[in-house]
Order: C-alpha cells, then structure tokens, then sequence
C-alpha cells in the first residue's frame, strides 16, 4: 500500500517538543570545542565524505574495541571512527548497544552537553520513571542524504536539538500508512522521537543551498 506524506509542525507521541529548551549559541560553542579537541569539523568532515555523513560520539563504552584504539589512538577511538557506526553493526559485531557508553570524557563532564543531559535526565525520570541518557552522539547529514526507515531497537527513547538545519531537512515517522514529515528548527527546543516506530531523517537541500549540512545532538536512553 502507497504510504501518503503529510507534513506536521509536530505529531505528539511520535515527534514533538519537550518542555526544556536550551543556550543553542552556548551547545554550538561547546560542542566546536569539544570537536577541536579531537580534531573533528562536522560540515568540513560531512562534506568531504564519499557517504556525505559524518559524527561525533559524546559519550563512549568502558571497552572500546582494540582495533579502534590501534587505528585513531586512545583519545580519538573514543568521539570518532568506527565507535560512531551506529547501534546496528556495533551489536552486531562487538556487541556494543546504547546501555554499554556510560563514559564521558572530562571535556564532555566541563561543558553544556553535560548540563543538558542531566536536564533530560531529570525530565525523563519525572516522565517515565526509569531511564539514563547513554549514548549521545551528533550526526551530520549532507545534502542529498538520508536513512530507510528503521526502529531503533538498542534505546527506549531518543531526544534531538537541531545544531543546524535547512528548510528541506526531515524527520520522518510512519502511522497508519502515513508518512508524518516534521521540521526540526535549530531553535534550541529539545525533541523528543519515538524510536520504536518506523522512522528516518532526510536532508534534501540544493548542494549550494545555505547551511547545507544537517547536524542534530542526539541524547538516546537506556533503560
């Protein structure tokens, strides 16, 4: 059956804004120093990729796998690499799910990322009564880029602050054979998505369109 698309400001349950909104001047200024720390730029590495993707991991697992250690060393292996695969081929592989990056380096403990997990924390506790921000990561998207609709199995709940965004970037969630596009502003609003219904993101943005790279900070729960 033809899924319809249909856009939506929000679509509560499924994408929709949290009562917490953040400094995004003062996470942008965090997370560029926290990148020049290990040598990352998310537009310069996004847009130099063959796969138009790129990320940074925030937080990482006790046992990082030697051969990341071998190829990056033992600060890098920790926010870039193959630690960034995501949750599918890690499982798979290592068996590394969002439960296993407990860790926070001490750039990420001094900076606002941490403020703001402690926030979300504290809000999904008082919500749902059980739950821990784990894995936090920032992928960027470039133009032309985006994901098949997937769940993701390894997380109960994940919660994104738009970086930086264009008019043609998406999140997307299926429901009853509706596709429910929402626009994520780079507004500083904290959002929350229901990772266990089929979902994507997409940027669809001119490849000399203004702020052609989407780059979410991504905060995913464990139980």
């Amino acid at each position: 059956m033809l899924r319809n698309i249909k856009m939506y400001e929000s679509v509560p349950s499924l994408i929709e804004p949290i009562p917490i909104v953040v400094d995004l001047n003062k996470l942008n200024a965090g997370i560029t120093k926290i990148g020049s720390f290990v040598d990352y730029s998310a537009t310069a590495r996004c847009l130099a990729s063959p796969t138009k993707q790129s990320t940074i991991t925030l937080t990482y697992p006790k046992n990082i796998p030697e051969e990341f250690v071998n190829k990056l060393g033992e600060l890098r292996s920790k926010f870039v690499g193959p630690i960034t695969s995501g949750e599918g081929p890690l499982m798979e592989k290592y068996n590394l799910s969002t439960a296993h990056f407990t860790e926070m380096h001490q750039i990420v403990k001094d900076s606002y990322v941490k403020v703001i997990a402690d926030q979300i924390n504290e809000y999904h506790a008082n919500k749902y009564g059980s739950g821990q921000v784990a894995w936090i990561h920032s992928p960027s998207l470039g133009p032309g880029i985006g994901f098949s609709m997937h769940r993701d199995r390894h997380c109960v709940a994940r919660y994104h602050i738009a970086l930086a965004t264009n008019d043609y970037s998406y999140m997307l969630a299926e429901e009853s054979n509706e596709i429910k596009a929402v626009h994520i502003p780079a507004d500083g609003r904290i959002w929350q998505l229901n990772n266990n219904i089929l979902h994507s993101a997409i940027n669809f943005a001119p490849v000399n369109y203004p702020n052609v790279v989407r780059t979410h900070l991504i905060f995913s729960m464990s139980n």
